[in-house]
């Protein structure tokens, strides 16, 4: 059989387009995996033993996010509107260390990572991805959960609801002081009590403010001797 130049160029123009359709195909999986949950910029650790040394020092729980980067459509959104946000990220650099456990599919991972992941997927009896697994520095478990709506902000405190029972947070901000209660116990010469703030004072009367926001007047001769003094003092 004779094959002519045209339909030899042809096949070998076709076969070159397939391939690199093919290449343009791995370039894709490869970007995905670089933006998502498997490059794991900022707080992520790869690591499980170097991240449990991490958790020792610093006292912090540790966060493991079982995911499949690649192949995982709730993993991929956990990623986008949790793990990628600054509101996670800030949380996550102070209070957490977070291992990143992944089993991607269109791309070769290094043996080391898969033989740990899927060792630790056993330790963990990790059925489904994502699953998040809360760990305290001595490894046992606070808890576990998974993908949830709703974006970083109510996520980060689903995980503080979770790990505050168990042990202390460090956010690394300041508590604020607590403001300085306007009320005070008021007392009447016959014993009875009121919690209420003082609204005005005079005529030898004052006018009180309970918390239900009712206001009424009562006269200071009928308060107690130490209610007395402290108005004496204002």
């Amino acid at each position: 059989m004779t094959t002519t130049n045209s339909s030899f160029d042809a096949r070998k123009t076709s076969m070159g387009i397939m391939n690199h359709a093919k290449r343009l195909h791995l370039l894709v999986i490869v970007l995905t995996c670089a933006t998502s949950p498997g490059a794991f910029a900022g707080p992520w650790m790869t690591d499980y033993e170097k991240a449990l040394i991490k958790a020792k020092e610093e006292n912090k729980p540790m966060l493991l996010n079982f995911t499949g980067s690649d192949w995982c459509h709730w993993c991929i959104k956990l990623s986008d509107e949790v793990f990628s946000e600054k509101k996670f990220e800030n949380f996550a650099e102070e209070a957490l260390v977070c291992v990143t456990l992944d089993s991607p599919r269109g791309l070769v991972v290094k043996s080391k990572n898969a033989a740990q992941t899927a060792s630790m997927k056993g330790r963990f009896r990790v059925r489904g991805v994502p699953t998040i697994v809360l760990l305290k520095p001595d490894e046992q478990e606070i808890g576990r959960t998974g993908y949830r709506e709703g974006g970083a902000e109510p996520y980060v405190e689903h995980l503080k609801a979770m790990i505050s029972p168990h042990m202390e947070l460090s956010t690394g901000e300041s508590e604020p002081e607590p403001e300085r209660s306007r009320y005070r116990t008021w007392t009447s010469q016959s014993g009875s009590t009121v919690e209420a703030e003082l609204v005005e004072h005079g005529g030898g009367s004052i006018k009180l403010r309970k918390q239900d926001g009712s206001v009424f007047q009562i006269k200071v001769g009928l308060l107690s001797q130490s209610d007395r003094e402290f108005l004496g003092k204002r």
